[in-house]
């Protein structure tokens, strides 16, 4: 059975409180409905099936920079394994302010470069963007978030020394860019 990892739905569940409305921009199979249930929506540029054994489970096809929703809309926005490849990422960016509440979250988990590079070999890709995790964060800030940090893909943050040093080794052996923001 697929579903999200652990990880992704603790670091999710940090930022939210049931009731408020969470958007997942390229949600795919929406793994994430079965967690948050009527708050969650979730958009695709596509319904589609990957697969006749994977379905897409969309409430809005839309592009990413163009989500049917109103302005202010939305508590949490969750991007996953899919900011880069969406076409125009600033434009997405400045789209996902647009429909987050004052103060609303922005949850960004994308492969960090080292895991992108070889999923581009695997898959004949050459065109994908491949961030750091540092620029992944500065990504984010200069497109208007405030409060831009990086995460760890672990429940429980680690503080000081030890962040830094998960961090610095995340980038070089980890899998995960993990970046959170707020309106």
């Amino acid at each position: 059975m697929h579903k999200s990892p652990e990880f992704v739905v603790n670091i999710i569940k940090n930022f939210w409180i049931p009731g408020q409305k969470i958007l997942e921009i390229g949600c795919g199979p929406a793994f994430l409905r079965k967690v948050f249930g009527k708050d969650y929506i979730g958009t695709d540029i596509t319904d589609r099936p990957y697969s006749k054994d994977l379905l897409r489970d969309v409430d809005l096809v839309c592009p990413s920079d163009k989500l049917f929703l109103k302005d202010n809309s939305i508590d949490v926005v969750v991007v996953k394994s899919a900011l880069y490849l969406f076409p125009n990422h600033e434009s997405t960016l400045k789209e996902i302010l647009r429909v987050l509440k004052l103060n609303g979250k922005l949850l960004i988990f994308d492969y960090n470069r080292r895991t992108q590079k070889e999923l581009m070999r695997k898959e004949g890709h050459t065109n994908y963007p491949c961030w750091t995790q540092w620029g992944l964060k500065k990504l984010i800030k200069i497109n208007g978030f405030k409060n831009v940090a990086l995460l760890l893909a672990e429940d429980k943050q680690p503080c000081g020394f030890e962040r830094c040093y998960k961090l610095l080794r995340n980038e070089y052996y980890g899998t995960w860019a993990i970046v959170c923001g707020t309106k």
